[in-house]
């Protein structure tokens, strides 16, 4: 007979599925101004992707093909729209890239729907996954942009809905490890009004570091 090892008879230790990466997108606080009509929350979603997906579609389109691949686009895309809705999607989404003074993060440079992926922030343990929608590196800074297309756009920084402040930190922190020797600039660019607001780094870094997860 052979004698057998203990093990044989022993039950294996006890494993532990490892946590899913947070998103910064979901880590509390509102997302819009606490008199913003919420009512339809799917629809106000629906239209978000709708607008992000043009973003990031349409500066690579010429222009006049923009009305004929956009509903293509959309509708690929899952996020297919009715004529009329898609007239005011194409207009919104038209004035933000075709805005001057916004066009240093549609030039080949800047970079779209940058997948990152990393530590929440340097006061958290917990890994997260995100997507930037616009990511412009240069010689001594970094320009971390989020694309928001709430209906009723704050009026300066301090205004901004805590949750929209948290995610934009879990982006400017995670670029900021990459980086650690150029500026980060944290900015959101409101699409109603094709209005790009910079945030201060300090503001997003202390939103974030107070989150609290369970």
């Amino acid at each position: 007979s052979i004698p057998l090892p203990d093990w044989v008879n022993s039950l294996p230790p006890e494993t532990h599925e490892p946590k899913a990466p947070l998103s910064p997108s979901e880590l509390g606080g509102a997302k819009a101004l606490s008199h913003e009509d919420n009512s339809d929350e799917a629809a106000a979603k629906k239209r978000g992707i709708q607008i992000h997906k043009l973003l990031e579609v349409f500066p690579d389109v010429d222009q006049r093909l923009w009305p004929q691949q956009g509903t293509s686009i959309l509708a690929t895309a899952g996020v297919a729209a009715e004529p009329v809705e898609f007239s005011e999607l194409m207009r919104e989404a038209a004035g933000v890239i075709q805005n001057p003074d916004l066009g240093f993060l549609f030039s080949p440079e800047a970079l779209c729907e940058v997948g990152i992926s990393g530590q929440l922030s340097p006061q958290h343990e917990e890994q997260m996954n995100g997507v930037i929608d616009r990511l412009l590196v240069r010689d001594d800074d970094v320009w971390v942009v989020d694309f928001k297309t709430n209906a009723n756009v704050p009026k300066m920084p301090s205004d901004v809905p805590l949750g929209l402040l948290r995610q934009l930190g879990a982006y400017s922190t995670a670029v900021a490890r990459l980086y650690p020797h150029h500026i980060i600039k944290p900015a959101i660019l409101w699409t109603k009004t094709a209005q790009l607001m910079p945030i201060s780094y300090a503001q997003v870094v202390a939103e974030i570091s107070k989150v609290e997860l369970s």
